[in-house]
């Protein structure tokens, strides 16, 4: 079947439909493919209910390493814009929303909680000097420290992780 997320779903609907109006007490149609096809009518609602869910558990986790509630917003809207800029990539290029891209996003997510949450609480833990006067001051040189303690580290991960990632982008599978 060509075209399973687009034309299997209202396929597999009309054929439950006619098996409840038409057929006897517990009819049911089964067929090898219908189990491809049955991913594409779930997977949006159960895609927004993982990322919610895993949302509220960085929220959550954040919170109680940072506590910090302004810092905790910060951490969760880049991990939202990261899930956001996923979504306009598979909807700019075409892609289907199906497990594979739905791995990836919550994957994804988990890495900008890592990278973000080291970054953050650095941040929280760099004491500045006596020679900064002003807040502003204090938070340059705050942000300067994380981002030279912690930057390099995030940086160096992210890149390997790049780097293992380069040897599949060759392979003629979808799944890669």
């Amino acid at each position: 079947m060509e075209g399973h997320a687009s034309d299997g779903v209202p396929f597999i609907d009309d054929m439950l439909r006619i098996a409840f109006d038409f057929g006897p007490d517990e009819t049911w149609a089964n067929n090898r493919e219908f189990v491809e096809i049955e991913q594409y009518r779930v997977f949006k609602p159960e895609l927004i209910e993982s990322v919610g869910y895993s949302l509220i558990a960085v929220a959550i986790v954040v919170a109680f390493i940072t506590v910090n509630l302004h810092l905790s917003i910060l951490i969760l809207i880049s991990v939202c814009l990261v899930d956001f800029y996923l979504v306009a990539v598979v909807y700019y290029w075409d892609m289907t929303l199906n497990m594979f891209t739905g791995i990836s996003m919550v994957i994804a997510l988990g890495i900008a909680v890592d990278y973000s949450t080291h970054i953050a609480h650095t941040y929280l833990m760099v004491e500045p000097p006596a020679s900064c006067h002003t807040n502003r001051e204090k938070r340059h040189f705050k942000a300067k420290k994380a981002v030279s303690q912690m930057g390099s580290s995030v940086f160096h991960a992210a890149f390997s992780s790049f780097l293992s990632l380069i040897p599949i982008a060759f392979a003629e599978s979808y799944h890669f």
